[in-house]
């Protein structure tokens, strides 16, 4: 459903009714024109005071309209509004065959991670002690939040090759939302014990260890990455010391 708006007041009128936290989309806005998005009803507001008139409408209606201006309206708001640990676009982008054929896929992110380490080593080689994941965690550390997202993908599938060459788990790639109430696929592994894990979100929460904490205060113990703990995780898990904890 799209409201639309002949003046001014009418626009503030409705932004008001809302009552709900909104965020100027600023790389949209200019002179005599705003873009609005209203959290929790994921919508879009637009008005243009030069020629008084404006609407408001649902995130997806909103962003096909942009489209056809060539206007990328997912990745202003994940660039400017909400960050990317809301928007997952690294799942929202990511192809659905990408999930299903890892095998496929393998030789190209190992690659992206072998580059990252600065020197040749086998995948036996990459889990025989902890120095190529302490390696990585202490480069990936160091990053802004921007370039460490292009490791996310490859850094799912070395822990989904090293569940399924070490344990033989098996994987599943599940639908979730993102805030912007866009599906993408979220992998989970199922133990020896039948237990779930759910890799890409713990994947997430070590790469970007800010998220969602209120009590979050930036320093050097907080910011640290240590994916050594996904690993051990995943032992732990398949390990003698659990028992089946979920069941079909």
């Amino acid at each position: 459903m799209t409201t639309e708006f002949r003046t001014s007041q009418e626009y503030q009128s409705f932004i008001l009714q809302c009552d709900m936290p909104t965020e100027k989309i600023s790389e949209l806005s200019s002179d005599g024109c705003e873009y609005i998005y209203i959290y929790n009803i994921n919508q879009i507001a637009y008005f243009n005071y030069n020629k008084n008139k404006g609407w408001a409408t649902s995130y997806s209606i909103a962003q096909n309209q942009l489209s056809s201006q060539s206007i990328d309206l997912r990745r202003i708001l994940t660039k400017q509004t909400v960050g990317i640990q809301y928007s997952r676009i690294n799942y929202l982008e990511a192809d659905d065959s990408l999930f299903m054929s890892f095998d496929a896929n393998e030789h190209k992110y190992m690659s992206i991670l072998i580059k990252l380490y600065g020197k040749d080593i086998s995948f036996k080689e990459m889990f025989a002690s902890d120095d190529f994941l302490n390696n990585l965690s202490i480069k990936l550390s160091l990053m802004d939040k921007e370039e460490v997202m292009k490791y996310e993908l490859p850094l799912l599938f070395l822990f989904v090759d090293y569940a399924k060459k070490t344990y033989s788990n098996s994987i599943q790639a599940i639908k979730v939302k993102s805030f912007l109430k866009e599906e993408y696929k979220a992998i989970t592994i199922k133990s020896k014990h039948g237990n779930i894990i759910y890799l890409s979100d713990m994947l997430f929460r070590v790469l970007f260890p800010e998220y969602g904490r209120e009590d979050y205060i930036e320093n050097e113990d907080d910011r640290r990455i240590t994916l050594t703990i996904l690993k051990s995780y995943l032992d732990y898990h398949n390990s003698d010391k659990v028992f089946q904890v979920w069941h079909e």
